[in-house]
């Protein structure tokens, strides 16, 4: 379904830049905001863009609105009302969300950040009391296992670098772009780009190219494209995002990167 994808693309960058600067696995921020705020469906989520339940306490000096809520007590199921944090963006809640664990001694007491994997990470936030339900745990592990999200776990020190420029006109008149892969690293055997706005069209790059679809991927690989998705050609004076995603031996997305190219009037 469409709400899935787009609610995962819509966290997915703000759980990566989580992980790389506090410790949080992406799949185990990105599981929790789909737990928590029901896709980003929420009131919560739409009103306070409060993505994880997060609630206005441990000295939170910033707003705060007061929403129903359910907890457990000796494991009865309780409808309660509590105050919530407010924030400006869902951005702004990720990144709350990983100073809420960070700060709170107890979950790196429960093993919370020394966990290797997003098994360890969601049994340590149980432990912990993130939250009072029983099986919260195994409610992330999940939702982790059924959509693939340990795969934005391995964006930790591959990379992709990107460059290009764009033409006015190129071959027979057809304004265009050239990509170029600067850099990669060594665990990245395959890059696929696309213009944002396609679906369902890439340029394909691959050590061992599988056919003449695809470009060798080397440092410095440039490619000119004349053709997006469906035959459409790139519109003079138009600015375009290209996307850049890499992946290793066994399939995984371990790197992804954009460019913003502006095509010139003439």
């Amino acid at each position: 379904m469409s709400y899935i994808n787009d609610f995962i693309n819509s966290v997915k960058d703000g759980a990566i830049a989580s992980m790389k600067a506090h410790g949080v696995l992406a799949s185990i921020t990105i599981a929790q905001a789909i737990l928590e705020s029901n896709w980003g469906n929420s009131t919560l989520a739409k009103e306070s863009k409060n993505l994880f339940g997060v609630k206005a306490i441990g000295g939170w000096i910033g707003s705060k609105k007061s929403y129903a809520t359910y907890e457990y007590y000796n494991g009865k199921k309780t409808l309660i009302n509590d105050y919530f944090r407010v924030y400006n963006s869902f951005a702004e809640s990720i990144e709350d969300h990983a100073l809420f664990l960070v700060n709170n001694s107890r979950y790196n007491q429960h093993g919370f950040f020394s966990a290797k994997d997003y098994a360890g990470q969601a049994n340590a936030l149980q432990k912990a009391g993130y939250a009072t339900a029983p099986t919260y745990a195994k409610s992330l592990i999940s939702l982790i296992e059924q959509y693939g999200l340990n795969k934005y776990d391995n964006i930790k020190n591959s990379f992709i670098n990107i460059d290009g420029g764009a033409y006015a006109c190129y071959r027979g008149g057809a304004s265009g772009i050239n990509l170029i892969i600067r850099d990669y690293s060594n665990d990245i055997i395959r890059v696929f780009a696309w213009v944002d706005s396609d679906k369902g069209s890439s340029w394909a790059f691959d050590l061992t190219p599988l056919n003449f679809n695809y470009t060798l991927l080397k440092k410095n690989t440039s490619k000119v494209i004349t053709t997006r998705n469906g035959g459409y050609s790139f519109s003079k004076g138009s600015t375009y995002k290209i996307v850049v995603r890499g992946y290793n031996k066994d399939g995984q997305v371990v790197a992804e990167n954009q460019i913003i190219i502006k095509v010139p009037l003439k």
